[in-house]
């Protein structure tokens, strides 16, 4: 409990989850308070968090890949997910069908791990290469991918996850946050570690923040924790659940409500 104190931490001791999956969810992705929940092979199932009723809605074609990443548009009100062929996959709500989004010149996606979605575009990350691809919507299709930022990409080699609010931050497995803005890397930008004797992180792999949030949150698996941070890179706080393990994270700023995903089972909390 004093250590808990010291490194504001919010413990949740026997919770029960708010609902079940059917099946372990690899990915997941949030539209308002409508969880969608994406098995390792395709599987989709989405609930209101607060029907808590999740039902099977769709299916990626395994020939299109397994997925890796997701994110719901809600300029566009699909859901994309993005899979190790590499192509992006869209499913519709509203028609209840999905269909591969395809690039308008023929080119294909970049082997990406993360997917993030502003505005009307679609960003990739590519860790390997260290690049950050854009690409516009042309109608039904996308535009080919133009690299996001002016320093050839180096700063995002080795990234895990990426999010965008109109800044690109690009996440590291060691918790560092590299911003961009306007394709630049803002060198002033510092996100500090949690207070000793917590600070130490060597496996964050989601990161989220948007338009609508002051903070920026990592889910960082080998302490099992999601840590809280102000825009501005302050440390404020930081979540775990005991005897689960996070497998991933999903906020909804404009209701303050966070929902954490262990294995099938969702969690609901304030922040």
């Amino acid at each position: 409990d004093k250590l808990d104190e010291i490194s504001k931490m919010q413990r949740i001791y026997g919770a029960k989850p708010i609902f079940s999956f059917k099946n372990s969810i690899f990915v997941s992705a949030l539209s308002g308070s409508t969880v969608y929940g994406i098995t390792s092979d395709g599987k989709i199932y989405s609930t209101d968090a607060r029907d808590k009723d999740p039902r099977l809605v769709g299916a990626i074609d395994t020939a299109l890949g397994s997925p890796v990443s997701a994110m719901y548009s809600d300029s566009a009100n699909v859901l994309y997910v993005l899979t190790n062929k590499p192509t992006v996959w869209a499913y519709d709500p509203q028609s209840q069908s999905g269909v591969e989004i395809l690039i308008t010149d023929g080119s294909p996606w970049e082997i990406g791990t993360s997917i993030a979605v502003y505005s009307t575009n679609i960003y990739l990350l590519e860790p390997i290469a260290g690049k950050i691809w854009k690409h516009g919507q042309e109608s039904s299709s996308f535009s080919k991918g133009t690299t996001y930022s002016t320093s050839k990409n180096i700063d995002a080699l080795g990234g895990t996850s990426i999010s965008v609010d109109g800044s690109v931050y690009v996440l590291k497995l060691d918790g560092t946050v590299v911003k961009f803005n306007h394709g630049t890397v803002d060198s002033s930008f510092t996100l500090a570690k949690p207070p000793k004797p917590t600070e130490t992180i060597s496996q964050a792999t989601q990161i989220f923040s948007d338009a609508d949030s002051q903070n920026i949150f990592i889910l960082d698996k080998s302490q099992n924790r999601i840590i809280k941070s102000a825009k501005d890179g302050i440390f404020i706080s930081q979540y775990t659940i005991d005897s689960k393990k996070i497998d991933n994270f999903l906020v909804n700023p404009r209701v303050q409500k966070m929902w954490i995903i262990c294995d099938k089972d969702v969690y609901e909390l304030d922040i």
